[in-house]
């Protein structure tokens, strides 16, 4: 935060600060500030949720001082501890990390409390925060990080050998102008006998809500490459279906930054691809209608658990490949999954995982399957072929650091529950 530092005593003082992040939330009218759901004509209801929390502190810099304490007390309260040994001009800096995991765009106002903190005794004591933190966005999903330091004053004639604590509040409110709850224009989408063919308002939205009907046409079915980054920008961070879809086509949102995505119940078919490359998708919930998964349809993104419902009767190949799964359920109605479906792979071909820590996978389909096609290539080996049970495999890594070879025997057990 500062490029020089100055000191001049040698007495060692310890000093605890403690202060507390507390979040103002203010938000437009017509939304709450809890969770919110809004009924918006010619769409399904659309949950708005407002859920923002520190989720780190680090210190990244310091001069003559050494944390003693950093800890988050609560979701969004920090506690902080330093010793302070080298006098005037001593710091210790840190960053907190304020994450958004709601659905609104929420903008960093102000901090406010620091002024009246830096004026009670002792005032040689300071807090500071990094001036450009007014009006930084925090998109839905997203992150921010901002610094605060706290030293002895360059201006400090004596040394305070009192404690000072620290209560700041962090204002955060919702962006009207950010697009963020808003119905795109019909003039948005172009429609041909159901099917939505293109998106034509490149990077205006945020959060797209595609509406029931499109100049008087139901939309039944999302186009083939309609949502990819070439066609929506890399500011679209959700997209929610309306009940009418029952396919998505291949590679409808293949290649974009889409965060969120919310499967509108009465889908029937996921095409080939169709949300392959969303390396921000993190979860997803497939809807009880779901019968059909195409090949590679959510590869390549950062899915952690799946959930196959019941009403699914087929996996296509790749599926799930190239996530970062730990867990799998497959529906009871599942009657084939393709091969590699849920591909565990080693850390050279990640992108951002390989369901290598994948180690579980819960059949309620009392059928059995061969679980090495199922969750390593193309191949088979009679010995995985079961309902339950366990398969142990050899498992070859390389440290991407230093470049030396690693192998450990691993296992992947079926369960039925």
């Amino acid at each position: 935060m500062r490029d020089f530092k100055k000191f001049f005593s040698n007495k060692k003082v310890n000093l605890f600060f403690i202060f507390a992040l507390l979040i103002i939330v203010t938000m437009a009218i017509g939304y709450s500030l809890n969770a919110t759901r809004l009924n918006m004509e010619g769409t399904s209801s659309i949950d708005t949720r407002w859920d923002i929390m520190v989720t780190e502190v680090n210190v990244v810099d310091r001069f003559n001082a050494r944390n003693i304490k950093k800890e988050i007390t609560g979701p969004l309260e920090v506690n902080l501890s330093a010793d302070i040994y080298g006098g005037t001009g001593s710091y210790i800096d840190y960053e907190i990390t304020v994450v958004n995991n709601g659905n609104v765009d929420a903008v960093l106002n102000e901090v406010k409390g620091v002024d009246e903190a830096n004026a009670s005794d002792p005032t040689e004591i300071i807090m500071t925060v990094e001036d450009d933190i007014e009006g930084m966005v925090i998109y839905p999903y997203d992150s921010i990080t901002f610094g605060v330091e706290i030293k002895f004053s360059d201006e400090a004639t004596k040394t305070p050998d009192i404690e000072k604590n620290f209560n700041i509040e962090v204002v955060v409110s919702q962006e009207s102008s950010s697009g963020t709850i808003i119905y795109p224009e019909d003039s948005c989408f172009t429609v041909e006998n159901g099917v939505l063919t293109s998106y034509n308002c490149f990077s205006q939205y945020q959060n797209i809500i595609i509406p029931q009907e499109i100049n008087g046409e139901t939309i039944t079915e999302i186009g083939e490459e309609v949502f990819g980054v070439d066609q929506i920008g890399d500011a679209v961070r959700r997209i929610s279906l309306p009940n009418t879809v029952t396919k998505i086509g291949n590679r409808a949102f293949a290649n974009s930054a889409i965060r969120e995505i919310v499967l509108n119940e009465g889908l029937v078919t996921i095409g080939d691809e169709a949300f392959k490359e969303n390396i921000n998708i993190h979860s997803i919930k497939l809807p009880s209608t779901l019968k059909s998964i195409g090949n590679s349809a959510f590869s390549y993104n950062s899915l952690e658990t799946v959930i196959i419902p019941d009403s699914v009767t087929s996996i296509g190949n790749y599926a799930f490949a190239y996530n970062a799964l730990t867990s799998v359920t497959i529906g009871s109605s599942v009657e084939t999954i393709g091969d590699a479906a849920f591909l565990i792979a080693g850390p050279l071909n990640m992108n951002p995982g390989s369901n290598f820590n994948l180690k579980k996978i819960i059949n309620k389909t009392n059928k059995a399957f061969n679980w090495v096609k199922v969750a390593f290539d193309d191949f088979e080996d009679e010995s995985s072929n079961f309902v339950t049970g366990t398969y142990y495999y050899d498992f070859y890594w390389m440290d991407q650091e230093d470049g030396t070879s690693h192998s450990e025997t691993r296992s992947l057990e079926v369960t039925d529950h």
